[in-house]
This record gives C-alpha cells, sequence and structure tokens, in this order.
C-alpha cells in the first residue's frame, strides 16, 4: 500500500458493525472488534460504534475481557425539537462516569424542523460532557445546508456528518449533495464523518439497487482536495466520480485532476472517520486494486 494512501486511512474506520447492513448481535460485533484490534488491520481501525444509551452492556463485556476501547456515542435521533433536551441528556448521562470504554464522540441526527433549539439543547446538554467532540447529521431534505451553516454558528468545533447510503436505493444522495456537504464542510472548517453504504473505495454502481455508491477514497480525497484547493462544488463531483485510474499515488502523495496532495496534506484532511461493519470488505477491495 502507498505510505500516503496508509496516512490518509489510518485509524478512521469506525467500526458500525452493530449496524444494518451486518446488524450484528451485541457480545458478536464486540468480539468482532476485540478481534480487529489484535489483527494486522489495526492500523486501519478507529472507534466502536454503538448506541449511546447501551454503554453499560459494553463495559461488562470490556471488563470480562479485560480490554478497552474507544467509541463512538451514536444518539438517540431527535423525533422532533421539543424533545431534543430530555433526549439528548439521557444519552450523555450514559457517559459521565470513566469506564473501559469511553467515548471520542457524540454522534446524533436532528430534526430538520426548528433545527437552532434542538442544536441549543445538544450545546447545552454536552458542554460539561466527556466527549471530545461531537457531530450532527441532518439528512438531505430540503433545507439541510442551511442546518449545516446553523450548527457552525452554535457549536463550536461542531463536526458534520452526512449518511451515503443505505438498504434501499433512496437512501442514498447524489454526487452533487456530496460535494456540497463536502465543500460546506472544508469552507467552514468542519470536521466530517460519513457512514452507510461505503464499503468499496471507489464510486460505482450498484446492479442490485439501480444506484451509484460512493467510495471512501473518492470522498477523503475530495475532502482535502476541497480544503487544500478550494474546489467548488461542480469539481468535487468530479472527484467523486473518479475510477482507479484517476488517482496517481507515489510515495510522496497522489495526484488527482492535475492537483497534487502530499501525504501530510492526506494525514491532516478534514476527516474525522466513516462508519463501516466490515473491514475486512474494504481492506480486500483496496489489495484488489493493487492498493493494499
Amino acid at each position: 500500500m502507498p505510505t500516503p494512501l496508509r496516512g490518509l486511512l489510518r485509524g478512521r474506520l469506525d467500526f458500525a458493525g452493530l449496524y444494518p447492513p451486518a446488524a450484528m448481535g451485541q457480545r458478536e460485533a464486540w468480539d468482532e472488534y476485540v478481534r480487529l484490534q489484535q489483527s494486522r488491520d489495526d492500523w486501519i481501525l478507529g472507534r466502536f460504534c454503538l448506541p449511546a444509551r447501551s454503554r453499560a452492556v459494553f463495559t461488562e463485556f470490556a471488563i470480562h475481557d479485560g480490554v478497552e476501547a474507544e467509541a463512538s456515542a451514536i444518539g438517540t435521533p431527535v423525533a422532533n425539537a421539543r424533545e431534543a433536551a430530555e433526549s439528548i441528556g439521557l444519552d450523555v448521562k450514559k457517559w459521565m462516569s470513566d469506564g473501559p470504554v469511553e467515548a471520542v464522540t457524540y454522534e446524533v441526527k436532528l430534526p430538520l424542523e426548528d433545527a437552532g433549539h434542538s442544536l441549543k439543547a445538544l450545546k447545552k446538554a454536552t458542554e460539561r460532557g466527556p466527549f471530545d467532540t461531537v457531530s450532527v447529521e441532518f439528512g438531505w431534505a430540503d433545507g439541510w445546508t442551511d442546518a449545516l451553516h446553523e450548527a457552525l454558528g452554535t457549536i463550536e468545533e461542531v463536526g458534520l456528518k452526512a449518511r451515503c447510503g443505505g438498504l434501499a436505493a433512496t437512501d442514498f444522495p447524489s454526487t452533487a449533495q456530496m460535494a456540497e456537504f463536502i465543500y460546506l464542510g472544508a469552507s467552514l472548517d468542519a470536521p466530517m464523518k460519513f457512514t452507510a453504504g461505503i464499503h468499496q473505495p471507489l464510486w460505482h454502481h450498484d446492479k442490485e439497487l439501480g444506484v451509484h455508491r460512493h467510495g471512501f477514497i473518492n470522498l477523503f480525497v475530495a475532502a482535502a482536495l476541497a480544503e487544500l484547493y478550494d474546489l467548488t462544488p461542480q469539481e468535487l463531483e468530479e472527484v467523486l466520480t473518479l475510477g482507479a485510474d484517476g488517482f496517481a499515488w507515489d510515495d510522496r502523495g497522489v495526484v488527482v485532476l492535475g492537483q497534487r496532495l502530499e501525504t501530510i496534506d492526506l494525514v491532516d484532511c478534514p476527516v474525522a472517520g466513516w462508519g463501516s461493519c466490515s473491514v475486512d470488505e474494504p481492506v480486500e477491495a483496496l489489495a484488489a486494486l493493487g492498493w493494499g
């Protein structure tokens, strides 16, 4: 694997085995994460994703196994702004004590309607919490860009989360939406988290669902280019649809669409990570491209 590519991916795969399509049981997902921690692929492994209110279960597993883990606490989706304070408060309460499973991030999906109210509730509930970062997701309905701007104006150093797919064709955002998301995240200096539907490195067509799936290499490199070169959303769309021959890797970096990214640019790109219910599939896909 080219050294710059390893730098781009190191520690960025947040294991989401509890979530579809893998949908593992609690013990199965935990055992797989522990196995991965001790495997040759541990270099790519990031945090263990778990529902925020399920910490106690995984704390018991960790104590029993004598291991520790950094976690992404996935918040209970907030149905409406009136419920935001109570719902987020219940999530955060689970993480206020120390233990072998510690949350580095808290991620939550908020409703677009009255987004400001939910964001204020999120800020109040988490500002004294144990999390290093807080990431928000709004989905792709009309008004999502305004909501992201409001999030950046409400919570200092908030992260932005994008759902890139799911089990149905309608779950997949367009390349235009993803390009706009990356453009906003980079221009607003916000770390970005990607999740769902991105097991493969490159943009490709899913014949079964009849959609194009986003690739994690396309997404990450687009984010790095957006930050360094201030590419337009239209230029980012082109990056998001590149195949393997669009990435010229060498031992110092990569050239994409005539723009060069050095290893340090890739390591420091504004991507907090990506959620995947598999580590084997992305690693094997990279090897199949000759990038493993």
